[in-house]
């Protein structure tokens, strides 16, 4: 049987009739009193690419518009519906252009290619659809806050150009009038991309997401619908995984490990401090290569600023490593330079042994000096004493006066001249004594029939007393210059030694001459000794013990004179070679580091703290990365 009605597209447009294509459509009361509805929808094909530095995507795929014209309508019974496709090369072009359709637009447009064909598909009541193949880039709103793990949606703004709402309502496809979500807004085929995930889930299949709809309100006081349709998509973590977080953290260990070598190695402890700082730093270069410039936080730039940071963190240490290590070398200086005043210090105890003087009383008769390098003549009386033993040489009375304080030089055992000055006194005037002595004896064998002794007034009489009060002085001071003799010391030999008796009054802030086994801990690091205060206290009976001293069950309680802490450093190493701390939880930890040298005690406290601030660092960053918008 044969049907009625056009059954082609030239057949349709032959039989049109008058259509002007300037007027749109006609609303529901077939009157244009009312405005037209147009429902948009995009059907993606391809999701190409994102410019994170820029802020755009690259799409491609098919725009779709429907709205009724009842212009159009028609009544045949050979097709349901009529279909015009129009290559945009063809001749024919101008009949596709007879038809009223609406001027829609992306308003976030940035790159427009139309591809292909345009199709018009018409209904016998005047519904139309039209699709369109694009290919475009559109400006996205990109947040890389939560980088690498961050997720976007690119939206495409749909609107008309010349007409405002009350003369085209643009809505979503089989959504509602107005704003809100409604309808469909996109449709995606099944896509797949290296980078992204597409759509809602990481399935890969297709999905349709809701338009949004806004009316926007203008100061001309007109308004306009805006469609956006929104494409979902999330980043592949992986890439920045691999090549970023595992990378750092892999030289924050090998900058981890300089804590494992000797200091004392500086040229391989520098290396490993200082190289993982530069590749880090390379690092969070390229990093930003690829994203955009800005003050955005960033999850995964904070992470690498982190890494750096503990990077530099122990390449610092490291220097404050070889400053300490400095430090201890002056130190170990220090006691071995006492060990070897060894011996002027075991004639010092000696000599206090005999007198029944401390270490103290007898430094401040022993106090040695510079003094000229130059030898001064001695007078016979001088020469006299030299031979007798007395090691001073008294200037005479044209270089020095009886009461003339300045130096006096004298020959120290070591070649030098030396002074002391608590004697050069004493000496000079037991020698003065002598020669006056011998000049008055001298006298009374000149003068054999002198005048008899008379009163207190006569000058025998004064010379007498004279001679027995130097007689009894002579025999005071003859002591005091045994001892000088005995403790004829250089001021090389007593550097040391006075060394000592800074630092161990410098801990007894009590002053009570003795220190407690906590001070003596710390005056023992001004050595390059290094024991917990327990460890101080077992060392201090042990060496209380071995002088024949008993020693309290308590060792805690014992204390050391500056007698005692002198022998001891002169013998510590004894009694510290099997010294170790006991003890368990904090103060175990705590005596440990206190028997560790200062340099070892940071690299001690580096080794323990620096995995517990990585380990802390994974889970905080990861806490925190919702908190990124």
């Amino acid at each position: 049987p044969s049907c009625t009605g056009p059954a082609s597209a030239e057949e349709y447009l032959a039989q049109l009739g008058p259509y002007d294509r300037t007027k749109r459509p006609a609303c529901g009361n077939e009157t244009v009193a009312g405005p037209t509805v147009v429902e948009v929808q995009f059907f993606l094909t391809q999701f190409n690419a994102v410019n994170q530095k820029l802020g755009q995507v690259k799409l491609h795929g098919y725009l779709r518009t429907w709205w009724t014209d009842p212009r159009l309508a028609f009544n045949s019974s050979c097709s349901d519906s009529i279909t015009i496709s129009e290559d945009f090369s063809s001749t024919s072009r101008p009949a596709f252009e007879k038809i009223w359709k609406p001027d829609l637009y992306i308003d976030n447009l940035v790159e427009y290619t139309q591809e292909g064909v345009d199709m018009l598909e018409i209904k016998p009541d005047g519904t139309v659809f039209m699709s369109s193949q694009l290919s475009f880039q559109v400006k996205s709103s990109i947040n890389l806050a939560k980088l690498p793990y961050d997720e976007h949606i690119c939206q495409i703004k749909v609107a008309s150009y010349s007409h405002s709402a009350s003369r085209m309502r643009v809505i979503p496809r089989r959504g509602m009038i107005g704003s809100g979500n409604s309808g469909i807004g996109l449709v995606a085929a099944p896509l797949t991309h290296a980078i992204w995930t597409i759509g809602p889930t990481t399935s890969g299949a297709g999905f349709e997401t809701a338009g949004v709809a806004e009316t926007v309100e203008f100061s001309s006081g007109s308004a306009w619908d805006y469609v956006s349709l929104q494409i979902p998509f999330a980043r592949r973590p992986e890439y920045y995984i691999h090549q970023v977080i595992y990378p750092s953290l892999l030289f924050l260990l090998v900058s981890y490990l300089q804590f494992w070598v000797d200091p004392a190695i500086a040229p391989a402890r520098s290396f490993l401090a200082v190289v993982p700082v530069l590749i880090q730093m390379s690092l969070q270069h390229t990093l930003y290569n690829g994203l955009p410039e800005g003050a955005q936080n960033m999850w995964l730039a904070d992470w690498v600023m982190m890494t750096i940071y503990l990077c530099i963190i122990a390449a610092c240490e490291f220097g404050l490593v070889q400053y300490l290590l400095s430090r201890e070398q002056r130190h170990a200086a220090n006691l071995a330079g006492l060990r070897k005043a060894r011996e002027v210090a075991d004639r010092l105890f000696k000599a206090c042994n005999q007198d029944g003087l401390t270490l103290l009383e007898m430094l401040a008769e022993c106090n040695a000096q510079e003094a000229s390098a130059h030898p001064v003549p001695m007078a016979p009386s001088q020469q006299r004493a030299h031979q007798q033993g007395c090691r001073f040489q008294l200037p005479e009375e044209s270089h020095a006066s009886a009461t003339d304080s300045r130096a006096v030089t004298a020959t120290g055992p070591h070649g030098g001249p030396t002074l002391m000055r608590s004697h050069w006194r004493q000496c000079r005037d037991a020698l003065k004594g002598e020669a006056a002595q011998e000049a008055k004896g001298g006298e009374e064998q000149r003068d054999p029939a002198a005048a008899p002794p008379s009163d207190e007034g006569s000058c025998e009489g004064g010379g007498a007393r004279r001679r027995r009060r130097g007689a009894i002085a002579g025999e005071d001071r003859q002591g005091e210059v045994e001892r000088a003799v005995r403790c004829n010391l250089s001021e090389a030999d007593l550097l040391f030694i006075q060394y000592t008796r800074g630092i161990f009054d410098r801990y007894d802030k009590d002053g009570s001459g003795r220190c407690q086994p906590s001070e003596v801990r710390q005056a023992l690091t001004y050595f390059n000794i290094f024991l917990s205060t327990s460890e101080t206290a077992s060392v201090m009976g042990m060496f209380l013990r071995d002088e024949g001293q008993k020693t309290p069950c308590d060792e805690l309680q014992l204390a050391l004179s500056f007698d005692q802490f002198t022998l001891l450093l002169c013998k510590v190493n004894v009694y510290t070679v099997h010294a170790k701390s006991k003890g368990r939880g904090v103060g175990g930890l705590v005596a440990r580091l206190q028997a560790l040298a200062p340099s070892k005690r940071l690299d001690c406290l580096a080794r323990m703290l620096s995995p517990a601030a990585v380990a802390l660092m994974l889970p905080t960053f990861y806490l925190f990365l919702p908190l990124y918008q």
